[in-house]
C-alpha cells in the first residue's frame, strides 16, 4: 500500500490552545443570489467556522461588517454544528493511544472538531460595487498559540472576508451573481513523511471561470485597517508549511491555479500552520467575486500500523489506493487526470479503492473499512440519478449514495454523466466554448484517532462541437403552379472532424417583392437536400431564399448561404418582335453559372413544344 497523499480529517496531540481564541480552527464566507421564489433577486450570506471542540463554545450567531450600503452589520443566525470528529470503528474499544474524540468528549485532542454554519435572512443590496469590490467580514481574537508558522500566534485577531466586484456597472438590486462555494470540507492534518495533497474544490453555479491563489491572513478587529499577519522566519503565504530550510528532504507547498490541488511534503517540524486560500471568480474575463479560506493544517508524527502483506509494517497509517478504469485519462498533476469531450459525448468512471492494513499495529483484530465520497458541481443532489438537480443539468450520478457504506478493505463506485451543450453555460456579454468541471473523489479509512484520506481529481473539460460551414443553396425551380422548389447540398467535411454530424437544423427564410425576409420553415432532418414552397405563388414575381444552418451548440451567428431568387420573365411586344427581361439569380452569379438559354414555345400556343431560339451570356 502507497505511503504518500496521506490526508488527516483532523488533528490530533497539539494540546490545549490558547483559551482565548482556541476554538477557531479556520472558516469562510460565501453568498448566494436567490433566483426563484418569494425572496428572488436577495442575498443571503453564508459564515461557516471550524472549532476546536476543547477550545470555548461557539456562538449563537456571527456579525458581519461590510461596506456595501445599507447592509453595514449582517447577522447570521447558527443554523447547523457539525461534529466532524472521527467514528469510532466498529469493534473498537475508545480507550488507549486510538482513542476517537468527538465534541462531547474531547479529551484533549484537537481533532474533535466542530463545523459551525450561520446564515443571515435575506437581504437587499441596492447600487453598484467600487473597483475595490464590497467586503463581507468577520473578526474574533484571538489566534490559535499553536500555530508555529506565524509571529506572536497568541496576540493577533483572526478575520475572514469575501469581496464582491462590479460587473458592467450592474445593480446588485436584483442580484445577478452567487458567490462560488467550497464542495469539499477542509482537511486539517497530515502526517510527517508522507506526500500531502488535497483539493477544497470550489464551485461556481452560474459558470464563472474560477482561479485559486495563495492569500494573506489578516490581522485585525476589522476588515478595514486590517494589516497582512508576519509569518515566522521561512514562511510566506505563498509557502506556509515547512520547506527545504528546516529540512532538506522537505517540499514546499504547491497551490495548482486552475484545479486548486495543494500538495507538499514535511518531515519536520511537527505542528499547526495557517494557510489562506482564495479563489476568484470571472465572468466573461471580468473579476466579479473573491472568497478566502482560511484553515489551519496539523502536521502530526507518524503512527504505526499492521498490513494484510506478511512481515510487512508501515510507520503512519497510510491511506487507501484508488483504481480507476478506463485509464484513458491525461495524467496532468498529482493524482489529477482530466479527460475533453464534446457536448453531447458521455462519460463514466469506474472507481476502487483497497486498504490492506489493521486498525491495530499488530496483525489482529479487524482490518480496516474504506468509505467513498465524490463532490462536484455538476452532481445531481440526489447522488444516483439525473434528476436535474444540479446548476446545468443533465447531471453526473452516482451508482451509491455518499458517504458510502463503509467496506473492510475495498470498496467501489460508478460515476456517469451525459454531457450536453447545456454545460456550456451562456453569459451575458460572452461566449463559453468551453467549461471545466471537476469531479473531486475521496476514498478514507477509519483509522483512529486519525483517517487517513486520498483524493483524486478527474477535470472533464466539455467544448462546443464543431460548427458546419452554410450549406450551398443552388437551384430554386418554379412549377407551372407558381410552386417554388429549393435544392442545396451540405457543406464538405473538413476532413479533420465530421462536422455534419453535428448538423441540428436547417432555417429557411423567405422575402416577396423585396420585403423583409421572414422565416418560412425549417427542417431538422440532415438528409433532406430540398424543399417544396407551396405558397411561393413565384408566378407573380421574384421569390427570395436563404439557409440558415444551426449545428453544434449554437452558441454562435448561424451561417447563412447565399441569397438566391427565382427568375421571372417579363416579356413586353416592341414591333413585331419580343423584348425578353429577367432578374439575375443571385448578385454576383453563383460560381460555375452558364448561360441563359432561351426557348420558343410553337404555335398554337400551349402546344408543350419548345424550341431553342438563342443564348446569352451570364454577365
Amino acid at each position: 500500500m502507497k505511503k504518500h497523499l496521506l490526508i488527516l480529517f483532523l488533528f490530533f496531540g497539539l494540546g490545549i490552545l490558547d483559551a482565548r481564541g482556541s476554538h477557531l480552527m479556520g472558516g469562510e464566507v460565501t453568498w448566494t443570489c436567490e433566483k426563484s421564489g418569494p425572496n428572488i433577486g436577495r442575498f443571503k450570506f453564508t459564515v461557516k467556522l471550524y472549532r476546536d471542540c476543547n477550545g470555548i463554545g461557539y456562538p449563537a450567531s456571527v456579525q458581519l461588517a461590510s461596506n456595501a450600503p445599507g447592509a453595514s452589520n449582517i447577522n447570521c443566525n447558527l443554523v447547523s454544528a457539525i461534529d466532524l470528529s472521527p467514528s469510532l470503528p466498529a469493534g473498537q474499544v475508545n480507550t488507549g493511544p486510538n482513542r476517537c474524540p468527538t465534541c462531547a468528549d474531547p479529551n484533549l485532542l484537537a481533532n474533535a472538531a466542530n463545523e459551525c454554519i450561520y446564515e443571515s435572512n435575506y437581504i437587499t443590496i441596492t447600487g453598484v460595487p467600487p473597483a475595490t469590490g464590497w467586503y463581507f467580514s468577520y473578526s474574533d481574537c484571538c489566534r490559535n498559540g499553536a500555530v508555529v508558522n506565524l509571529s506572536g500566534t497568541g496576540t493577533g485577531y483572526f478575520t475572514l472576508r469575501a469581496l464582491m466586484f462590479p460587473y458592467n456597472a450592474t445593480n446588485t438590486n436584483p442580484c445577478y451573481d452567487s458567490s462560488p462555494r467550497f464542495a469539499e470540507r477542509p482537511q486539517l492534518a497530515t502526517v510527517l513523511g508522507n506526500l500531502t495533497t488535497y483539493s477544497s474544490n470550489a464551485v461556481d453555479e452560474e459558470g464563472d471561470s474560477l482561479r485559486y491563489d495563495w492569500a494573506h491572513p489578516l490581522d485585525g478587529s476589522a476588515f478595514v485597517g486590517s494589516t497582512n499577519y508576519p509569518f515566522a522566519a521561512n514562511y510566506s503565504f505563498t509557502s506556509p508549511t515547512p520547506g527545504p530550510s528546516f529540512n532538506a528532504a522537505n517540499v514546499a507547498a504547491a497551490l495548482d491555479p486552475v484545479s486548486g490541488i495543494v500538495s507538499f511534503t514535511a518531515y519536520s517540524p511537527q505542528g499547526a500552520f495557517v494557510t489562506v486560500n482564495k479563489v476568484t471568480a470571472y465572468r466573461c474575463g471580468i473579476k466579479i467575486a473573491e472568497i478566502y479560506r482560511e484553515i489551519q493544517i496539523a502536521l502530526l508524527p507518524n503512527r504505526t500500523v499492521a498490513n494484510t502483506v506478511v512481515g510487512s509494517t508501515f510507520v503512519g497509517n497510510s491511506p487507501p489506493d484508488i483504481a480507476y478504469t478506463p485509464v484513458t485519462w491525461d495524467t496532468v498533476g498529482i493524482n489529477q487526470f482530466a479527460d475533453t469531450v464534446f457536448a453531447g459525448d458521455s462519460i463514466l468512471i469506474n472507481l476502487q479503492a483497497r486498504d490492506n492494513e489493521y486498525l491495530a499495529s499488530t496483525a489482529t483484530g479487524p482490518l480496516q473499512k474504506v468509505t467513498f465520497s465524490v463532490t462536484g458541481v455538476a452532481l445531481d443532489t440526489s447522488q444516483t440519478a439525473n434528476t436535474g438537480k444540479c446548476p446545468f443539468p443533465p447531471c453526473a450520478y452516482l451508482n451509491k449514495t455518499v458517504p458510502t457504506t463503509p467496506a473492510t478493505a475495498f470498496n467501489t463506485i460508478q460515476l456517469k454523466w451525459n454531457t450536453d451543450c447545456n454545460h456550456l453555460p451562456t453569459q451575458v456579454g460572452c461566449v463559453v466554448l468551453k467549461s471545466a468541471y471537476n469531479f473531486v473523489v475521496k476514498a478514507f479509512d477509519n483509522f483512529c484517532p486519525s483517517p487517513a484520506v486520498n483524493f483524486y481529481t478527474f477535470t472533464v473539460v466539455v467544448v462546443a462541437p464543431p460548427e458546419m460551414a452554410a450549406s450551398t443553396l443552388y437551384c430554386a425551380d418554379v412549377a407551372p403552379s407558381g410552386n417554388v422548389t429549393l435544392t442545396w447540398n451540405l457543406p464538405p467535411d473538413t476532413g479533420v472532424i465530421d462536422t455534419v454530424k453535428y448538423f441540428k437544423k436547417h432555417f429557411i427564410y423567405r422575402s416577396v417583392a423585396n420585403g423583409p425576409f421572414l422565416l418560412l420553415d425549417s427542417d431538422s432532418v440532415v438528409s433532406h437536400l430540398s424543399y417544396t414552397d407551396l405558397t411561393a405563388n413565384a408566378n407573380g414575381g421574384p421569390i427570395r431564399y436563404y439557409l440558415e444552418t444551426k449545428s453544434g451548440c449554437d452558441l454562435r451567428p448561424r451561417p447563412e448561404s447565399d441569397t438566391l431568387s427565382t427568375m421571372f420573365l417579363q416579356v413586353n411586344q416592341v414591333g413585331t418582335d419580343a423584348s425578353l427581361t429577367w432578374n439575375p439569380i443571385s448578385t454576383p452569379l453563383p460560381p460555375g453559372s452558364g448561360k441563359y438559354y432561351i426557348y420558343k414555345e410553337s404555335l398554337p400556343a400551349g402546344s408543350g413544344i419548345w424550341t431553342l431560339i438563342d443564348s446569352v451570356a451570364n454577365n
